[in-house]
């Protein structure tokens, strides 16, 4: 199905442009883009250092637990569909 035939049928999703991300071997594809980090590190240590006192900024990636917030919020604010079918429920929530 084309990308054309996608848009006359439904909405494209927000996120379209960005699969090629998913889809692809980066690591191994040359076309992946070179990405700037810096100002990240820099707020996450400022972060640390002034508030939470746990410097982030080294990056040790998204966890599991992480990844089922960032995806139960969006789902929460129905910019994504709840899931179906077999897998793990999303995480409930709670207002902090």
């Amino acid at each position: 199905m084309s990308a054309r035939t996608l848009e006359n049928d439904q909405e494209q999703h927000a996120l379209m442009p960005l699969a090629h991300f998913c889809m692809n071997d980066l690591p191994a594809n040359a076309r992946a883009p070179e990405l700037d980090d810096r100002n990240a590190a820099s707020v996450l240590k400022a972060d640390g250092d002034r508030w939470t006192g746990t410097d982030e900024s080294s990056g040790s990636g998204v966890t599991r637990e992480d990844m089922g917030r960032y995806l139960g919020y969006l789902a929460s604010i129905k910019f994504i569909s709840q899931p179906t079918g077999r897998g793990r429920q999303l995480p409930r929530l709670g207002r902090t």
